[in-house]
């Protein structure tokens, strides 16, 4: 009969454990709700977030029951809890009396209180278990003297724990700031990239249509030369035609005069030949010049500003072969020649 009662909520134990702080083990006094709902002590609470916080107040509140964490604190006093606990104290004034200990608080052998606690075996037995022949010769102590021992032993537990969860709660704040930081500072420099690399395309784009331009006119003035040649070529071609048809004409026919005036053109001709004029054929742009004259390029604009503003200097030359080198052209840069 006594397991069968044993085994049935008793709902007056119920309220006595809701009745108890989880900070002190005891009745609660003055007790207050938190954000997330849990009930403690006011001084309980309090001195659980802020001791070892002399600077003030710590930076992340966390309740000691779900975890939950809250960047601001605020307590709601709970007056009808306050009310149920003054009730249960009329009736049971120690707490120790509805806990889960004396639930269970019954020798499964013998069905008797469990009043007595071994030191030599460490658990708790009742006065039949005493005059067993297990227990006859240990050293027995009443229960409720180990209890209180343990009471003690946890209440000096507490200030201790109080003070490493306040410096886990400054370090997990501090690391989720210094992650909050990181974040921004991320950003920041994918952004500052962003824009440098954006002003490093326009810059390339702009040099690469003034380069192509640049190109385009150097060698359609060669071409205009080149051209010129041909004319003059063509002209000369088309002389010397006609004189050696002439000069076939007149070898087989014609009178004195007719052949010393062929023959003296002939030898004017053969005497001064028609004058030249070769193209100016160079050795086309290469990979070399190209990047040569883009890089001085650049150096002279990160020269000029030490943060690296890539966009270009209007008021600067244009890119040139024959650029002048200064302490910002790179080595070899007389190298590219000239057009």
């Amino acid at each position: 009969q006594g397991s069968l009662t044993g085994s049935i909520p008793n709902p007056v134990k119920t309220l006595q454990e809701e009745a108890v702080c989880a900070i002190c083990l005891d009745y609660f006094t003055d007790p207050v709700s938190i954000r997330c709902g849990h009930n403690f002590c006011r001084v309980c609470i309090t001195q659980l977030w802020f001791s070892g916080h002399a600077g003030g107040a710590p930076q992340c509140f966390t309740c000691p029951q779900c975890r939950k964490s809250f960047h601001r604190w605020s307590f709601r006093p709970n007056l009808q809890l306050a009310n149920m606990v003054q009730v249960i104290r009329q009736m049971h004034p120690n707490p120790a009396q509805g806990s889960h200990v004396n639930e269970q608080a019954m020798c499964p052998k013998h069905q008797e209180a469990l009043t007595l606690f071994c030191k030599v075996d460490e658990e708790a037995i009742c006065v039949v278990c005493r005059e067993s022949r297990r227990h006859k010769q240990h050293s027995v102590v009443p229960v409720e003297e180990v209890v209180q021992g343990y009471k003690a032993k946890l209440q000096g537990h507490l200030e201790p724990l109080r003070k490493h969860l306040g410096e886990l709660q400054d370090m997990k704040a501090e690391e989720e700031r210094r992650l909050a930081e990181l974040n921004s500072q991320m950003d920041l420099e994918l952004a500052g990239a962003a824009s440098e690399f954006g002003q490093l395309t326009e810059f390339l784009e702009e040099e690469q249509a003034h380069l192509q331009w640049l190109i385009q006119e150097m060698y359609k003035a060669k071409m205009g030369r080149a051209r010129a040649n041909v004319n003059h070529f063509s002209e000369q071609f088309t002389k010397l035609s006609g004189l050696l048809a002439e000069v076939q004409e007149r070898s087989q026919q014609g009178g004195l005069l007719l052949l010393q005036e062929t023959l003296k053109k002939c030898q004017e001709v053969l005497q001064q030949p028609p004058k030249i004029f070769p193209p100016e054929i160079s050795q086309p742009l290469g990979d070399d010049f190209r990047t040569d004259a883009i890089v001085r390029k650049m150096s002279r604009v990160f020269c000029k500003d030490t943060r690296v503003n890539l966009k270009p200097d209007p008021d600067a030359a244009p890119l040139a072969p024959n650029l002048s080198t200064d302490s910002c052209d790179p080595p070899g840069g007389e190298a590219a020649g000239g057009f």
